[in-house]
């Protein structure tokens, strides 16, 4: 019976398929959460929506190519709104806010995220804006290991690049190890 047992266990690895119940990580993203990077009153203007399109990352290891599997990866979605006053800059300057997202990559470093609608909000409304209004500008990924975190930029017009192309995923390369222990 053992022999049997080990007979099967070995053919099914063979052939590329997991035993039935072992668990392999799914990719997963919760809902998006909106409120972090920003200050907590409500915004006086807002920019143009961006729709961020349906994204499948695929994440893997910089130096091997081999899928970063079971990791857990934050996306956040970036604008930059005019902030003024500031206290280093009389003429004000850009500041970022963000909506965010936690997912995870399955067992082949894929992570699917849905369409998102980004309303960039701002919190000055006076003569110092001259017309700039707060606009999307690009999506922090950052993929967690327990030594580090990797934090990649997709700017809008990668995203762009990515809906117009053919290919059906982003690949994002990353150090497995931290960049401080070499």
């Amino acid at each position: 019976m053992l022999i049997q047992l080990s007979v099967l266990v070995t053919a099914v690895c063979a052939s590329g398929q997991e035993p039935s119940g072992v668990p392999r990580p799914r990719a997963a993203c919760g809902v998006v959460e909106e409120g972090y990077g920003r200050p907590k009153r409500q915004p006086v203007v807002y920019g143009k929506p961006y729709t961020v399109p349906k994204v499948r990352l695929r994440i893997t290891d910089e130096r091997t190519g081999v899928p970063v599997a079971g990791r857990e990866v934050f996306v956040r979605y970036v604008w930059r709104w005019f902030e003024y006053p500031y206290s280093e800059r009389p003429l004000g300057v850009w500041s970022e806010a963000f909506d965010l997202v936690k997912c995870s990559t399955d067992g082949q470093g894929f992570v699917e995220m849905s369409e998102f609608k980004v309303v960039p909000g701002g919190w000055y409304k006076g003569k110092m804006l001259l017309g700039r209004r707060p606009e999307f500008s690009h999506l922090d990924v950052s993929v967690h290991f327990e030594t580090h975190i990797t934090h990649v930029r997709i700017t809008k017009d990668a995203l762009k690049r990515y809906t117009k192309g053919k290919a059906d995923n982003i690949p994002l390369k990353v150090p497995l190890t931290s960049p401080l222990s070499k």
